[in-house]
């Protein structure tokens, strides 16, 4: 079975620092585990790890980051199976 997630892509910004994200299968199969991380010190992914069907929340860390825009990569493994979900962040000056 292969992992599914909605929305495929997260965009956070200043005042929307956090995002649910759905996990699933293409299937719809049911108690799939699953581990998630993520590439930089600025993300929180919770829970780490759960069995399908779940969500996920993601979450900007409160760090110091320059204005414009800031990308990583939520990563979601199953077996030898990963699916990489991007994740852009917006700081504006205002």
């Amino acid at each position: 079975p292969e992992l599914r997630v909605e929305p495929s892509a997260v965009w956070l910004t200043a005042d929307a620092g956090a995002a649910s994200v759905y996990v699933g299968t293409v299937g719809g199969e049911v108690g799939l585990a699953w581990n998630a991380t993520v590439d930089v010190a600025w993300l929180d992914v919770e829970p780490a790890a759960g069995v399908t069907p779940a969500d996920l929340v993601v979450r900007r860390r409160n760090v110091p980051l320059a204005q414009g825009e800031h990308r990583a990569s939520l990563r979601l493994s199953q077996g030898p199976h990963t699916l990489a979900v991007p994740v852009r962040l917006w700081l504006d000056s205002g």
